[in-house]
């Protein structure tokens, strides 16, 4: 018994009348623990703010922006009582404001240029109402290229940190990007989307990403690599993408 319990074990039941019982309440206690720290679908966690969910793909062109917003959608939709933000935080354009829609005017470098004092969840919940049809709130991308240069990419952890004390779940979509600004995005989220295609170049490419973020510390149970096939059936099968990829 001690050795089980040694090496990881929460419970040891010898058969007996009594054993269903308890492991039914075993069940029963499992399922209320997951519920306190299950990141969608249970309770907000206090202690951590919402769950970060970071989408990025290796190479251009593999539907990224579209994922993050259709799975934001699709979740907000099944567990309506969670609150979901998106952050397009692709440079220098974003891209899910057109996808959706978008017509107000705060962005990412209005959020920016917001004093940290302002900056609150109780202001963010009044400019971001959430978007008709796809029920999230957006926090747009930067409408063009020159507006970008006067993005102060230092306000960007505060940006996030105030999004995930504001709002359940808050998906980051950062397109193809790992520079010093998304890297400490992409370490501290709870889970991430790496958005692949079924042609050979961009597999390959997701494969030399994910091996760069295992080196950085990445826990492989943390990502999910999405094969987006938009059209047809070209290129490589679902099974030799796993196995580039590793």
């Amino acid at each position: 018994l001690g050795e089980l319990l040694a090496a990881g074990c929460n419970e040891y039941l010898v058969k007996s009348q009594e054993a269903v019982e308890r492991i039914f309440a075993i069940l029963t206690e499992t399922d209320a623990l997951m519920n306190e720290t299950r990141p969608i679908g249970g309770v907000k966690r206090t202690n951590l703010g919402g769950v970060l969910v970071v989408f990025l793909s290796a190479k251009g062109g593999a539907g990224t922006s579209s994922m993050c917003a259709n799975v934001a959608q699709v979740l907000g939709e099944t567990h309506p009582e969670r609150e979901m933000a998106v952050i397009d935080l692709v440079l220098p354009i974003g891209s899910i404001g057109q996808i959706v829609g978008y017509q107000g005017e705060f962005n990412l470098l209005e959020a920016a240029r917001k004093p940290s004092e302002e900056l609150d969840p109780d202001f963010l919940r009044r400019v971001t109402a959430p978007l008709e049809t796809w029920g999230f709130r957006l926090l747009a991308g930067i409408p063009d290229p020159e507006s970008s240069n006067a993005l102060e990419a230092s306000r960007i952890p505060a940006i996030i940190d105030t999004y995930r004390r504001a709002f359940d779940v808050v998906f980051v979509d950062l397109g193809r990007s790992l520079s010093r600004i998304s890297m400490p995005i992409i370490l501290q989220a709870d889970v991430i989307v790496m958005v692949t295609a079924s042609d050979m170049a961009t597999a390959t490419l997701t494969q030399t990403v994910w091996k760069y973020l295992e080196e950085k510390g990445v826990a492989q149970r943390n990502v999910y690599v999405l094969l987006n096939r938009a059209v047809g059936l070209e290129g490589v099968s679902k099974s030799d993408a796993e196995k580039i990829i590793g």
